[in-house]
């Protein structure tokens, strides 16, 4: 088993067996660019928290908030896929 250490959104560290995939790392990245956390923007946008910790995890696809989170936090297809050679 495989543990991440994820920041809760009370500003503590806990370890998590949920892995977090390459959209859940910029989407990490946008936000705290952004100085906002996970709650904030889900507040702000309507966004179920439970919806974002999907997209984060691909724990479920999360289909119907997935383009609106790509959009709001300026997330291209082509930043998923990484640097073409």
């Amino acid at each position: 088993m495989i543990l991440t250490l994820r920041i809760h959104s009370k500003g503590v560290a806990i370890l998590s067996d949920k892995q977090i995939t390459h959209l859940g790392w910029i989407i990490i990245e946008r936000l705290a660019e952004l100085k906002l956390t996970r709650k904030q923007f889900c507040q702000m946008y309507n966004i179920p928290e439970s919806r974002l910790s999907n997209l984060m995890t691909g724990l479920r696809p999360a289909k119907r908030y997935r383009g609106q989170v790509m959009r709001l936090l300026n997330i291209k297809e082509s930043d998923l896929h990484g640097p073409s050679n």
